[in-house]
């Protein structure tokens, strides 16, 4: 049965050149079925999915994506061990640079269409 996870809204948002995907509590089984769809899905911004957990930010979703910045949404000290040590080393693998809440809190990303920080 398929975790209620995976039933997570997805949203791709561009605005002018930037694009951003907000993923939700997607797992694996959630990416591949975005992934089966053919859509459109490179993005400049990556928001991981559940919090960076181990169940999610495949090899193959982070490939099609190719996110310059991800940002981890995850509490500070939280019970689950989020973000997971292995995401954090893949996303060091692919060079992606990595905002995080539970290390500097806020993440705040301004875009103007065509540059962000």
């Amino acid at each position: 049965s398929a975790s209620q996870n995976n039933f997570s809204l997805v949203i791709r948002f561009v605005y002018g050149e930037d694009s951003f995907l907000f993923t939700g509590d997607i797992e694996r089984q959630g990416e591949y079925a975005i992934l089966g769809q053919n859509l459109e899905l490179a993005s400049d911004i990556l928001k991981v999915a559940h919090h960076g957990s181990k169940t999610s930010s495949s090899e193959l979703f982070l490939e099609r994506v190719n996110p310059a910045i991800v940002v981890i949404s995850a509490g500070r000290s939280n019970p689950y061990g989020h973000p997971h040590g292995a995401i954090l080393q893949r996303l060091e693998e692919y060079g992606i640079k990595v905002r995080r809440t539970d290390t500097e809190g806020d993440v705040l990303i301004v875009s103007n269409g065509n540059s962000f920080q």
